[in-house]
């Protein structure tokens, strides 16, 4: 992989844009992805004022508790519709307990995202963004293939730094900045340390799929 692409820890880069001359023209979704907190939603949110554009998040499928928002009910509302069995997850919060195995979870995740696409591509006469850090290690990477993408190249301590500050608002108690601090070791670890080599991957794999 040419190393001129690769996100690094320390060193920012220029973000990564493909296919950006057939948004709007040739097709009506635009992915974003990178590292959590990158800046995904901030700039897919400056893009989406741009564009006039729906801007859906991936996290409407795990995290919709925290969402409260039309697009994020009309999405899970018509999740939900395609897949009824998801009724009690959605509503109990499940995708983040252990009641569901990591390759159901998975499973939903990918038709998750499927449908997010498929009602896109369905509805020419509107314009989307797509935004999700699961998407460069978590998705199908067909659905990106030949679609407009970007690629978040924000240093990895960067980004961790940004995600540790914005997490960290409403802990005002001793306690809370322990649970908190003691979180982050865990997130660290997996977003980060275990993810920056799959964005890396990712990267190379996408180049080379739309090279072809």
């Amino acid at each position: 992989m040419n190393n001129n692409f690769k996100v690094r820890w320390l060193k920012q880069k220029k973000d990564i844009t493909i296919n950006m001359d057939l948004y709007r023209k040739e097709t009506n979704i635009l992915f974003i992805t990178g590292l959590v907190g990158s800046g995904k939603s901030t700039l897919a949110k400056e893009l989406g004022k741009k564009y006039g554009a729906r801007v859906v998040v991936q996290d409407y499928f795990g995290w919709s508790d925290k969402y409260d928002n039309e697009e994020c009910s009309f999405f899970v509302g018509l999740f939900q519709k395609k897949y009824p069995e998801t009724k009690d997850y959605f509503k109990n919060n499940e995708w983040r307990k252990n009641n569901l195995t990591r390759e159901q979870k998975n499973e939903y995740r990918m038709k998750f995202d499927k449908m997010v696409v498929d009602y896109a591509l369905e509805n020419k006469n509107e314009i989307f963004i797509y935004e999700g850090s699961d998407l460069f290690c978590k998705s199908d990477i067909n659905l990106m293939v030949d679609k407009p993408l970007i690629i978040k190249r924000t240093a990895a301590l960067t980004s961790f730094i940004r995600n540790y500050k914005r997490g960290n608002i409403n802990n005002d108690s001793f306690k809370k900045k322990i649970q908190y601090i003691k979180l982050k070791k865990y997130e660290f670890k997996r977003f980060y340390i275990q993810d920056l080599p799959k964005l890396n991957s990712f990267i190379e794999e996408i180049n080379c799929k739309n090279s072809n």
